[in-house]
C-alpha cells in the first residue's frame, strides 16, 4: 500500500490541513505530523493550530511525543500584545507623520487599528517560523473553511495594510527630499514586514514547498464545501493534489462520492476509515497507517441503504432569536435548517440566516440563498449574511463622501498626501468590523421583517465566541472614529458615513441586549459524541455563560444507533457511551435538555429538515405554532 505523497515528500516545508469544521482536520493533522516525525527522526516537525478553538492538545491526549515534534497552540491575543509592544513606537511614528491626528488621537487608534487579530497574528507567527526554522516541517491544523481562506488571503490584505502605512510615510519622505535629514526606523519597519510576509507567500505558492490537504467526509454538505474550497485554493495558486476522505464507514456515502464533480475528481482521494477506538495520542498513528490511496467511485452502491436519523429527547424553542452554535462540522447547519423549517411549517413566519463565512444553507436546503432574505418555502425566508458586502458598502459610501469633501478643500498645500492617507483610513479598521456589521442586521431584520422567529447558523466555536466578544473592541474603534469626526468636524465631516457607523453602534447594543435576555434571544448547542468535541463543547458552554447568553437546549448529533449488530458499530457505540454520559451531566448542570440524533442519511431539503425539526422540538405543529406565537 503506497502512502500519500504529502507524508513521504522530502521537499515540503509546510502542510495545511483545511476544510469544513468537524470533518477531522485536527486528528488528520496530528496523525500526519506524528507519521512525518516518526519517518524523519532527525528533522524538526512543528504542529501548529491556527483555529482559535484549539483542539490539538485534546487530540494528542497529553501523551509522550517524538522528540523532534513540537506542538504550538498560539494565543492570538498574546501574540498581538507582543507585536504591538515591539512595534508600538514605529506604528505611532508612522501615524503621526501622515495624518492630521494628534498624539491623543493616535493612542486611541493604535491598539485597534491592526488589520486582523487571529489571522494576522497567525500569519506573522508562520512567517517567523519560515524565517527562523528553515529546516523544519510545519504542519497546520487550520480553522474551518471561511476563516482559513481569510488566513490564506492575508498576503493581499497585508499588502493593502502596508500600502496604507507607506502612504502615511509619503509626506515625511517628501519633506526629507526637500530639506534633508535622517530617516529613522519607521520606513525600515514597513520594509521588514513586507519582506517577511513575501517570504511566507513565496513558500505557499511553491508546490514543492507547500501543500494544502483538504479533509472531507462522505456527506453532501462536506463535499460541496470542499469543492468550493478547492476552487478558492486554485484561484490563490495553492497546490492541493490530494485530499482526505475521513471516517469512512461501510455502507455510507457511496452515492455522495460517486456524484462528486470534476474539481474533486481531479484530485487523488486518500480514504481514512472510521476507527473502532477514537484516535488519540500515539494511537493517531493507526489513523495515518490506515490511509488508502484510491479512486472516486463511478456509481453508488445500490445495497447501501441508510436509515433516516432518529431523535430522542427535545430542546426548548421559546426565544424569537436563536443562535445555533457548536464545533465546526457537528451539524449546526442541518439543525438550524431543521428548527427554522419546522417553525415555518408550524405557521410561524421564520427567517433563517448564517454568519459563517463558508455558510452551507443553500446546500442543505437544495435552493439558492442570497445576501437578502428570500422565501424558499411557505413562511420561511433565508439569507446568507454577507460580511464582505456590508463592509464594501461602507467603503463605497466613505469614498464617495470623501471625494466630495476633498473637492471642497481643493487648494490645500498637502492635499496630494492627505488625500491618499484619508482614502486609506478604513484599511486600518479592525478585522471583525465586517462580521459585526453583518451580525447586527439580525435584530434589525427581527424588528422590521415581521418574523416570529429568527434562527442563525453561526460560525464555529472559536470564531463565534470571538465574534460575540467583538462588540467591545468594535465599540472602542467606533468611539475613536466618532471622536475624530467630532474633534475635526470643521474640516472632516462625513455625515452619511457617521450615520451608518452610528447604526452599527446601535445594532451592537441591541444585539447584546437581546442575547442577554432569554425571552428575546438564546443559544442551542450542537455537538457530536467524541472526546475532542466534548472538550470543545465544554469550552463553548463556559464561554456562553461568561458572556451571559442564555442556553435553552443541547443536541448530541450523529450518535451511533443502538442495536447495531456489526462489530464496528458496536465498538463505536461503546466508545461513545461515556461521552454521552458527560453530555448528560453538562446539560443537567446548566439546566437544559439534551436531545440525541442518530447517525443516518443526511437530511436535505426543507420538507425533510422540517420533520427532523419536529422531532427536535418535541411538539406537534399546532402546539409549536401556538408556543412560538406566544414567544414572539
Amino acid at each position: 500500500m503506497s502512502m500519500p505523497e504529502f507524508l513521504t515528500s522530502d521537499t515540503l516545508r509546510m502542510l495545511l490541513f483545511c476544510g469544513k469544521g468537524g470533518v477531522g482536520k485536527t486528528t488528520t493533522a496530528c496523525a500526519s505530523a506524528l507519521a512525518i516525525a516518526q519517518r524523519n527522526p532527525e528533522r524538526p516537525v512543528v504542529l501548529i493550530s491556527t483555529d482559535p478553538a484549539h483542539s490539538v492538545d485534546d487530540a494528542l491526549g497529553g501523551g509522550e511525543l517524538p522528540a523532534n515534534l513540537r506542538v504550538v497552540e498560539p494565543d492570538a491575543t498574546i501574540l498581538h500584545d507582543v507585536f504591538v509592544g515591539e512595534h508600538k513606537g514605529d506604528l505611532a511614528a508612522i501615524a503621526s507623520r501622515g495624518t492630521f491626528l494628534d498624539d491623543t488621537d493616535i493612542a486611541s487608534f493604535l491598539d485597534l487599528s491592526l488589520p486582523g487579530v487571529d489571522e494576522l497574528m497567525y500569519f506573522i507567527e508562520l512567517s517567523r517560523l519560515v524565517e527562523d526554522e528553515p529546516e523544519a516541517m510545519v504542519v497546520l491544523d487550520t480553522a474551518p473553511t471561511g476563516h482559513t481562506l481569510r488566513l490564506l488571503g492575508m498576503p493581499g490584505m497585508l499588502d493593502e495594510w502596508l500600502e496604507a502605512l507607506d502612504s502615511l510615510l509619503a509626506k515625511h519622505r517628501y519633506m526629507l527630499s526637500l530639506f534633508g535629514g535622517d530617516d529613522d526606523n519607521a520606513s525600515g519597519f514597513v520594509d521588514e514586514m513586507r519582506e517577511r510576509f513575501e517570504a511566507l507567500a513565496e513558500v505557499w505558492e511553491d508546490e514543492d514547498l507547500c501543500r494544502c490537504v483538504p479533509v472531507t467526509n462522505a456527506e453532501a454538505l462536506s463535499v460541496a464545501e470542499t469543492g468550493a474550497l478547492l476552487e478558492e485554493l486554485d484561484a490563490l495558486g495553492l497546490a492541493a493534489p490530494e485530499l482526505v476522505v475521513n471516517r469512512m464507514l461501510p455502507g455510507r456515502g457511496s452515492a455522495v462520492l460517486a456524484g462528486v464533480g470534476e474539481t474533486l475528481r481531479s484530485r487523488t482521494p486518500v480514504f481514512a476509515p472510521l476507527l473502532s477506538v477514537e484516535p488519540r495520542g500515539m494511537g493517531l498513528l493507526e489513523l495515518s497507517g490506515g490511509y488508502t490511496l484510491g479512486a472516486w467511485p463511478e456509481a453508488a452502491d445500490e445495497q447501501a441503504i441508510e436509515d433516516p436519523p432518529r431523535v430522542e429527547g427535545d430542546v426548548a424553542m421559546t426565544s424569537p432569536l436563536v443562535l445555533v452554535a457548536g464545533k465546526g462540522g457537528v451539524g449546526t447547519t442541518s439543525v438550524s435548517c431543521a428548527l427554522a423549517a419546522h417553525a415555518a411549517a408550524a405557521g410561524v413566519r421564520t427567517l433563517l440566516g448564517s454568519t459563517d463565512p463558508a455558510g452551507s444553507l443553500a446546500d442543505a436546503l437544495c435552493v439558492p440563498v442570497g445576501a437578502e432574505p428570500g422565501e424558499v418555502a411557505p413562511g420561511l425566508d433565508v439569507v446568507q449574511l454577507d460580511a464582505d458586502a456590508e463592509l464594501q458598502t461602507l467603503r463605497e459610501e466613505y469614498a464617495d463622501e470623501l471625494e466630495t469633501l476633498l473637492e471642497s478643500l481643493a487648494g490645500g498645500v498637502d492635499l496630494a498626501f492627505d488625500r491618499e492617507v484619508m482614502e486609506r483610513l478604513l484599511d486600518l479598521a479592525p478585522t471583525g468590523l465586517d462580521e459585526i456589521m453583518a451580525l447586527v442586521r439580525v435584530p434589525e431584520l427581527l424588528a422590521q421583517g415581521g418574523y416570529g422567529r429568527v434562527v442563525i447558523d453561526t460560525a464555529p466555536t472559536g470564531h463565534l465566541l470571538r465574534l460575540l466578544e467583538l462588540p467591545e473592541l468594535i465599540k472602542g474603534w467606533l468611539d475613536a472614529i466618532f471622536g475624530v469626526f467630532l474633534k475635526y468636524q470643521h474640516i472632516f465631516s462625513l455625515p452619511r458615513v457617521e450615520q451608518r457607523l452610528l447604526g452599527v453602534s446601535r445594532g451592537v447594543r441591541a444585539l447584546r441586549a437581546s442575547l442577554g435576555d432569554p425571552a428575546e434571544g438564546a443559544a442551542v448547542v450542537v455537538t457530536v459524541p467524541t472526546q475532542v468535541a466534548c472538550a470543545e463543547t465544554e469550552r463553548l458552554v463556559a464561554g456562553l455563560e461568561r458572556l451571559e447568553i442564555a442556553l435553552v437546549g443541547s443536541i448530541a448529533n450523529r450518535v451511533m444507533p443502538a442495536g447495531r449488530t456489526d462489530e464496528l458499530g458496536r465498538a463505536v457505540a461503546a466508545r461513545e457511551a461515556p461521552v454521552l454520559e458527560a453530555y448528560e451531566a453538562l446539560a443537567h448542570r446548566v439546566g437544559v435538555p439534551l436531545a440525541r440524533v442518530t447517525l443516518g442519511e443526511e437530511p436535505r431539503g426543507a420538507e425533510t429538515l422540517a420533520l427532523l425539526g419536529g422531532g427536535l422540538v418535541g411538539a406537534s405543529p399546532g402546539a409549536q405554532a401556538a408556543h412560538a406565537g406566544r414567544a414572539a
